[in-house]
């Protein structure tokens, strides 16, 4: 529109849901004014290559059509009413998504969308494959100009963020937000520490474990927490237990299974082998002496009873190390990680139990759209920010609210811009990321005010999909000049 700003449109007709839903897919990564302008430019370009007025042009008109009237541009007297285009659009952008790159497509999300049209429509009319090279010309000029402002732009974004490193993250209505990293490496600490972090939100402990030929014993596991715990002294540090199945192997404990997602994994295999867990507790507790920042992390947690059989084990741990030290020690708090469904409508059972919850938005997310994460063919279906996720997410906030426990998240989604603005609108007060979304993160919550937030995340849980979702904070982020923070395809 004429002041620059994307406005949302009402939801379309029910017969082009299905294309609408798709190119919004391709689109949750086009996140500025100029993005979208340059991707009509690609259609209009090839609309023009096939040089008169016949079925395929019309239908590449079509899509432009769509793409200014799916709720990121609005163009007057453009109405989707047909058929025939939700199919055209669903064909395209599934293709666009999915298996651009298997079309020889050269990397970009635009060359990906050429590559897509011909591959779709070239059979039908040989002139857009025969004018495939010019379509991309045109672009050619066009993108290398946009890659130059982006860059320039992000340099300024990236200097004004250096002098936020000691400031405290608050919005502008005086709420407190606090920043901690994730980590897993020594590398890490410094960074960490420079970056203005207050405190380790999670350390990722199979990481020393993976990078090994066998277990670690418990000396070296002494050494390793010890490091941390003192190098972040008088801050928070949260270890989470062995976190190993699913995408992270160990190759000296080999675990065969048809759907490791869903099996052997997390909490499940520690409680399963007591001496691994038990071996790693009193790691951590010795580590902890004289320190006392130690916070305990369990993943995977699906239910009371592995709570129940962990704390026993953590308590026998106790007793054992004050046996030998000859005096009492602290317990640290410890902490469940969400990211089962089952834990989400148990939340306030698990609550009882633990001291804080930690969520995990990357499995709860994969868990609750039935999505694997690291499937090409199903990837454009996982966000974080569909609405089913945040309404679940809403509903940990609102269970822990019951027993004053303390909720953090610890997935992705922390670290994302959008995601900082969704989880602040459900009251979360506490995110960890890694240390390069730091301060990005600290500069989304300067700018805006939780109040704000709040009301931005009414509208965002009454959305149909996660680009909607995606559209609707992006805006209001490109409104307080921070559009820069997303890039496309990220």
């Amino acid at each position: 529109t004429a002041d620059g700003v994307l406005h949302p449109l009402p939801a379309p007709s029910v017969d082009t849901d299905m294309g609408l839903e798709r190119i919004s897919a391709v689109l949750q990564h086009v996140n500025s004014n100029y993005e979208i302008d340059l991707f009509q430019k690609l259609l209009d370009a090839a609309a023009e290559s096939i040089g008169c007025a016949n079925e395929g042009q019309a239908s590449l008109k079509v899509v432009a059509d769509h793409i200014r009237s799916c709720g990121f541009l609005i163009a007057d007297g453009v109405t989707p009413s047909n058929e025939g285009r939700g199919y055209v659009l669903r064909r395209i952008v599934r293709r666009a998504c999915r298996h651009g790159n298997k079309l020889g497509a050269k990397g970009s999300f635009f060359y990906r969308i050429v590559a897509a049209l011909v591959a779709e429509m070239g059979e039908a009319f040989p002139e857009l494959k025969q004018q495939q090279a010019h379509i991309e010309r045109v672009l050619k000029g066009e993108e290398e100009q946009f890659a130059k402002t982006l860059e320039q732009g992000l340099k300024i974004l990236e200097q004004d963020l250096v002098g936020l490193k000691g400031q405290p993250a608050i919005t502008t209505d005086n709420h407190p937000i606090r920043l901690m990293v994730n980590s897993g490496l020594m590398s890490d600490y410094t960074p960490s520490l420079r970056s203005g972090a207050e405190g380790v939100g999670l350390y990722r402990t199979e990481i020393p474990f993976q990078v090994r030929d066998r277990f670690p014993s418990e000396e070296e596991q002494y050494q390793i927490y010890r490091s941390v715990l003192q190098t972040f002294k008088g801050m928070p540090v949260v270890l989470r237990t062995l976190d190993v199945g699913g995408d992270k192997p160990l190759n000296y404990f080999p675990i065969r299974e048809a759907n490791p997602f869903l099996g052997w994994r997390g909490i499940r295999i520690t409680l399963d082998h007591p001496e691994i867990f038990v071996t790693q507790v009193h790691a951590m507790l010795r580590a902890n002496v004289g320190v006392n920042n130690l916070e305990i992390l369990l993943p995977m947690i699906s239910g009371s009873a592995e709570l129940d059989e962990s704390l026993f084990l953590i308590n026998r741990v106790r007793a054992e190390i004050e046996e030998e030290l000859g005096e009492s020690i602290r317990l640290p708090k410890i902490g469940a990680m969400i990211e089962v469904p089952s834990a989400v409508y148990q939340i306030e059972d698990i609550c009882e139990l633990v001291d804080f919850v930690s969520i995990g938005t990357n499995d709860l997310t994969q868990y609750l759209l039935a999505v694997d994460r690291n499937n090409e063919n199903v990837a454009d279906l996982y966000s974080s920010l569909h609405p089913a996720v945040l309404k679940a997410m809403c509903q940990i906030v609102e269970g822990a609210r019951v027993s004053d426990t303390p909720v953090s998240v610890c997935g992705e989604l922390a670290g994302d811009p959008l995601g900082v603005m969704a989880l602040l609108g459900m009251g979360i007060d506490t995110l960890s990321m890694s240390v390069g979304s730091l301060l990005r993160a600290k500069k989304v919550i300067l700018s805006f005010s939780l109040s704000e937030l709040v009301e931005l995340l009414k509208q965002a849980l009454e959305m149909p999909d996660a680009p909607s979702v995606r559209a609707l904070y992006a805006t209001k982020l490109d409104q307080r000049g921070l559009g820069g923070f997303i890039r496309a395809g990220k």
